[in-house]
């Protein structure tokens, strides 16, 4: 009951900025060369279903049940800890489940209400990383609403912003490099915004496109976490690297000394 995000936006059901992969994943994609311009020439049934599927299915009671069978996946949440630096208590926090093997991730909007859901695969499958429910309407995560400090960790994609929140940090995610819409600044207008994409082009091109937007109502300022690489390293890959810096306030000190480029 979820699609990858290169077919919905095949299909029309989000635009390519609303892709939770970076490029290289989309390209890497095993479907996507013949899903892309295909709308036309797709089967007729194929279309409908897809239609069909853009009300959100997704209840809290759903979330509720994926919650528990979490809590009742031990192994599951201490491999997590392990290889991916996320707290069981984070977990809990940000509405965390299990389904199916992949890591459910609510969405909500600024009155809390259920407006999405994206399906995390943290094992390499050579399927997507990142699924979306069908009907699901992308947006931060956590909204900003939901976060009281004034100092937010702007970070690509809902895995980073879990390890960053299980160590403290006040962290919200762009659900990828290519998502960012720009009518999101004015939700973190106001605050001192640490953009932290991954280190590649595409995560430090849209480092500057959300400053660009972010600059006339916020303070935003870039933090490269490895100005030498090209690889993709990210926060979480950043978190892992220097497990001694458990503190927020001493973290955060930390990576805007190893590197901080601010904006005009």
């Amino acid at each position: 009951d979820a699609l990858p995000i290169y077919l919905m936006i095949a299909h029309g059901l989000i635009d390519r900025r609303a892709g939770l992969q970076t490029a290289r994943e989309l390209l890497r994609a095993p479907s996507l060369r013949s899903a892309q311009g295909v709308g036309a020439r797709a089967p007729a049934r194929a279309r409908n279903v897809l239609r069909e599927r853009r009300e959100l299915q997704v209840t809290d009671h759903d979330l509720a049940r994926w919650r528990a069978a979490l809590s009742r996946r031990p192994n599951m949440i201490a491999r997590l800890e392990r290889e991916r630096g996320w707290r069981y208590q984070a977990m809990r926090e940000l509405e965390l489940g299990v389904d199916r093997g992949r890591i459910t991730i609510p969405v909500r909007n600024a009155h809390r209400d259920l407006r999405g859901l994206l399906r995390y695969q943290p094992d390499p499958t050579g399927r997507p990383k990142m699924l979306a429910a069908p009907g699901s309407r992308l947006g931060l995560v956590p909204h900003p609403r939901a976060e009281a400090s004034g100092q937010i960790l702007l970070v690509e994609g809902p895995p980073d912003m879990i390890a960053a929140r299980s160590r403290g940090l006040p962290a919200i995610a762009v659900p990828g490099d290519y998502s960012w819409q720009p009518q999101w600044a004015q939700l973190l207008a106001g605050r001192d915004i640490t953009i932290v994409m991954d280190a590649d082009a595409q995560g430090r091109a849209a480092a500057r496109r959300i400053t660009d937007d972010l600059i006339t109502c916020a303070n935003p300022h870039i933090v490269d976490l490895a100005p030498h690489r090209d690889d993709g390293y990210d926060l979480t890959d950043w978190l892992l690297d220097h497990p001694e810096h458990l503190d927020a306030g001493v973290l955060s000190t930390c990576m805007h000394a190893h590197q901080r480029t601010r904006q005009p």
